[in-house]
């Protein structure tokens, strides 16, 4: 197989924050939906600590990581991180979305 066929993007750090920023959000969502309708208060307060707790230990740090690291050796060397290959396959759009969306996403949270 050729180096790009291979089975390995759930190894990336990149993916991996991906992921769990969009599990975190989609548990932000459905717990605001509960709490309207069903869920005491004192129950909401466990969750949203949880979650927090998730934010500031998880989220936060994995995502400064990704967008610091990835965007600082990028500049510096760009094909120790991203081979020439690569640009004829991937859109330069998608490189840049992949890696910043996460490090916005929690800049946003942040912010609010």
């Amino acid at each position: 197989k050729q180096w790009y066929q291979r089975r390995v993007r759930g190894i990336y750090l990149t993916f991996i924050t991906n992921m769990v920023n969009c599990w975190y959000f989609i548990i932000v969502f459905c717990q605001d939906f509960i709490f309207i309708f069903i869920l005491s208060e004192e129950r909401n307060k466990k969750i949203k600590r949880t979650l927090d707790s998730l934010f500031g230990g998880i989220m936060c740090p994995a995502a400064i990581v990704v967008g610091t690291a990835f965007w600082g050796i990028y500049h510096i060397k760009k094909a120790a991180i991203w081979p020439d290959k690569l640009d004829e396959l991937i859109p330069p759009i998608y490189n840049h979305m992949m890696h910043c969306s996460s490090l916005s996403f929690t800049d946003t949270i942040i912010s609010l």
